[in-house]
């Protein structure tokens, strides 16, 4: 399943897709939320807006 995070004005960060089912981990820092895929290598690092947005996709995906 692929999102799309929208672009954020604040950090300067253009939108990006992610493809969830490559994630192997989050971490959130409270400030960041850093992505690792599957072989272990940091592929996000979200701040801002983005990284709220994601923080809410996974959290209600891990509700369902």
């Amino acid at each position: 399943m692929f999102i799309y995070l929208q672009p954020d004005s604040n950090t300067g960060k253009n939108g990006i897709f992610i493809n969830l089912d490559k994630i192997a981990s989050v971490v959130d820092t409270g400030e960041r939320m850093l992505v690792h895929d599957q072989d272990g290598s940091l592929a996000y690092s979200l701040s801002g807006n983005q990284a709220s947005e994601i923080r809410q996709i996974l959290h209600s995906l891990s509700n369902n």
